[in-house]
């Protein structure tokens, strides 16, 4: 299925559970003092937990570069 999808299912069952959220956060990046805009977060849990949802059969180098980034 679509990221999207696990994504929503995700976003249910925190609210289900209670569990504090934040969706599609947009954040800003500093680096050596430099701003670089934009930058979006699948979801923010708890204002703690950043969580990057992937659906994919086998993960690429590239997805893990982003989910460790």
């Amino acid at each position: 299925m679509l990221e999207s999808v696990y994504e929503e299912a995700l976003c249910h069952e925190f609210t289900h559970r209670n569990i504090s959220f934040e969706w599609q956060v947009l954040v800003d990046v500093v680096y050596k003092n430099h701003i670089i805009q934009g930058q979006r977060l699948d979801l923010l849990v708890e204002k703690q937990v950043v969580v990057e949802v992937k659906s994919l059969q086998k993960l690429p180098d590239v997805a893990i570069a982003q989910v460790l980034s």
